[in-house]
């Protein structure tokens, strides 16, 4: 069995794979992980681990993975299935990368765009060849919200609620009108571009506010919530082969 840890700007996830399949999930807080993961050790029989982590820094979490399994801590050294074509490699974020390979996984030979809507939006293509390109960040959604209220005077601090209308009536649901089809325009745009350029191309969503936004695209996309699991699983069982390889010649 296989342990995903991602631990991202608001919390951390825990997935254990047997194969590809995922046959546990959580959202921990940061401050359960450990007890988390020592509950793991007795319930699950695993065997790897990989860790992704672009958020807080869990005193010993390395150290507790390294002392109980083969484990990955995913950076810009560890080996990959795809090739990285980004000028800046080192300041790539590890959750950027796993979804680029479990986008490519999941194309089915196409070149292939991947979204996750989380504290910030990214945005990330990979070629059919396995090439990734780079792509795009903006603020996320409460970002945008939380933006205009702190650098204002007199702006309120709103909360995700669904438009009526694209003509606001009162400053709250102007607020909304701006972030939501501001967002959803600048998503339907960057696909649109994109299919221009180079044809074309599987989009894949995800993140926190993916559930809200899905609907509201006029292109055809794929919503997968745990792209980004997926992605790291297949980077652990890729660089465990290789060492496995490695051992035997």
């Amino acid at each position: 069995m296989n342990l995903i840890v991602d631990i991202g700007n608001t919390n951390s996830k825990l997935a254990i794979f047997q194969g590809e399949e995922i046959i546990n999930f959580e959202t921990v807080e940061y401050d359960m992980l450990m007890e988390a993961l020592e509950s793991y050790l007795i319930e699950f029989k695993i065997n790897k681990s990989i860790l992704s982590n672009v958020g807080a820094k869990i005193e010993g979490l390395d150290d507790f993975l390294s002392n109980h399994f083969y484990h990955v801590n995913l950076d810009f050294k560890t080996k990959l299935p795809i090739t990285i074509n980004y000028d800046t490699p080192k300041t790539l974020g590890v959750d950027r990368v796993a979804l680029a390979v479990a986008a490519l996984n999941s194309s089915n030979g196409k070149n292939s765009l991947v979204i996750d809507m989380g504290s910030c939006i990214t945005y990330d293509f990979i070629t059919s060849k396995g090439v990734y390109e780079g792509g795009a960040i903006s603020p996320g959604l409460n970002m945008r919200f939380k933006a205009m209220h702190n650098f204002t005077e007199s702006l309120p601090l709103v909360t995700i609620r669904e438009s009526q209308s694209i003509i606001g009536k009162n400053t709250e649901m102007s607020l909304v009108n701006g972030v939501v089809h501001g967002i959803t325009s600048e998503i339907d745009s960057y696909i649109d571009k994109l299919n221009e350029e180079i044809g074309n191309i599987s989009v894949f969503i995800c993140g926190g506010d993916q559930p809200f936004f899905v609907n509201k695209l006029k292109n055809s996309i794929f919503a997968d919530q745990k792209i980004l699991l997926r992605g790291l699983n297949i980077i652990l069982n890729y660089n465990f082969d290789i060492r496995n390889e490695s051992t035997t010649t």
